[in-house]
């Protein structure tokens, strides 16, 4: 049986390709203190990966800046996308070719 080809992942892959560079460096705005014990200062954390990185695997990567806030803790929002689904990668969400702003929140 041939594979197929989806619409979502051949946007996506063709998003990728389009740019001039694979990494993205996303700049994530934490709010102030929350008293939860998690590292929240309002300070801004910058991140580079992949455009196939998922939003899940991002988030990991803040674990440890934020005082080991589980990740499942974290939301990440866009002003233009709203809350950004874990399993959504960047290039998916065509999010790339320069760095992004991001709003950091949890619950």
């Amino acid at each position: 049986m041939p594979s197929q080809t989806y619409p979502c992942q051949t946007r996506r892959t063709d998003f990728a390709t389009s740019l001039p560079t694979p990494t993205v460096t996303l700049s994530i705005q934490v709010p102030p203190s929350n008293n939860s014990g998690w590292n929240f200062n309002g300070q801004s954390i910058s991140v580079s990966v992949d455009v196939m990185t998922t939003i899940k695997a991002v988030k990991g990567r803040l674990t440890s800046e934020l005082g080991g806030m589980p990740v499942n803790k974290m939301q990440l929002k866009s002003a233009a996308q709203g809350f950004l689904k874990d399993g959504a990668t960047l290039a998916f969400l065509n999010i790339g070719g320069g760095t992004g702003v991001f709003y950091w929140s949890c619950f």
